[in-house]
C-alpha cells in the first residue's frame, strides 16, 4: 500500500462548504429542524403569542357563558306569579285590541267592495233597461258626455 505521503489532493481546501450536512434525512428530521429553526428565531414571540390567545380565549368563554346565564335566567323568573299573570293578561289585552282593529278595517273593505257589487249590478240594469228602450248599449258613455259638457266651466286666466 501506499503512505499517506504518496496521496495526491487534486481539490482546493478552502472550496469546502463551511458546514457539511446531509441532504439525504428523512423528512420528519427534516421538519423538526425547520421547527426548531423558527423557534429559535421567534421563540419569544411565538410564546408570548400562545399566553395571550389562551388569555383571550378564556375571556371570551367566560362572557359568553354569562350571556347564556343571563338569555336563561330572564327577566320573567325575577317576577312573582301574580306580575307573570297581569303581564300575560296585559298581553291578551293587547292583542285582543289590535285584532279588534284589523277586523273592523276589514268590515269596512267588506263594506266597500259590497257597495261597488252593487253599484255594479245597478248600472248593469240601467244599461239594459236603456238597451230594451232602444237607446243602445253606448247611451251611458253619451249620457257621461252629455253630463260634462253641462257642467259650467270655470275659465282660468
Amino acid at each position: 500500500m501506499a503512505s499517506d505521503e504518496d496521496v495526491i489532493i487534486d481539490h482546493n481546501p478552502e472550496e469546502h462548504p463551511p458546514i457539511l450536512t446531509n441532504n439525504d434525512q428523512p423528512a420528519l428530521w427534516n421538519l423538526v429542524g425547520n421547527v426548531w429553526t423558527i423557534f429559535e428565531q421567534y421563540g419569544y414571540f411565538i410564546v408570548i403569542g400562545g399566553v395571550l390567545t389562551y388569555y383571550l380565549y378564556n375571556k371570551a368563554l367566560d362572557h359568553l357563558e354569562s350571556k347564556v346565564r343571563a338569555r336563561n335566567s330572564g327577566n320573567e323568573s325575577n317576577l312573582s306569579p301574580e306580575e307573570q299573570m297581569n303581564r300575560m293578561e296585559a298581553m291578551r289585552k293587547s292583542r285582543e285590541r289590535l285584532q279588534a282593529g284589523v277586523d273592523e278595517a276589514a268590515a269596512k273593505r267588506l263594506e266597500k267592495l259590497k257597495e261597488q257589487e252593487e253599484r255594479q249590478r245597478k248600472d248593469k240594469i240601467e244599461d239594459w233597461e236603456r238597451h230594451k228602450k232602444g237607446l243602445g248599449i253606448g247611451a251611458k258613455q253619451r249620457l257621461l258626455i252629455t253630463k260634462l259638457r253641462s257642467r259650467p266651466t270655470t275659465s282660468t286666466p
